[in-house]
């Protein structure tokens, strides 16, 4: 059984329960309902990591403003090398994903965790 994995962006179909020997396809919207593939990965890990990418840079590129600066980045990392779990996982991810809401709800916790 085929899983999707992404989201209507970028995305890719890999099998569940073991891995295949082929590459697997990196498919993209080119918008109106067309799609097509744009790459290939030697694996389903590879394969996640690709669509991961694409979509922070999706995100970023829609939406400008939603880029964290330096001074943010800086904090999120600050609170992932010196705060216990899960603050330290919440960070990274809000540094991965550019999840500005994460960011804030560090921020207005940060003399709870710390």
């Amino acid at each position: 059984m085929s899983k999707k994995y992404g989201n209507d962006f970028a995305w890719c179909f890999h099998e569940e329960g073991y891995d295949t020997p082929r590459q697997i396809e990196i498919w993209h919207s080119l918008g109106n309902g067309e799609s097509e593939v744009m790459g290939y990965a030697t694996d389903k890990y590879n394969a996640q990591q690709i669509i991961d990418a694409l979509i922070i840079a999706e995100k970023v590129n829609d939406d400008p403003e939603n880029k964290m600066s330096k001074k943010e980045v800086v904090f999120l990392q600050f609170v992932s090398a010196n705060c216990p779990e899960p603050w330290t996982t919440m960070a990274d991810n809000a540094i991965m994903w550019n999840d500005r809401d994460a960011y804030n709800t560090l921020k207005a916790k940060f003399s709870e965790i710390y």
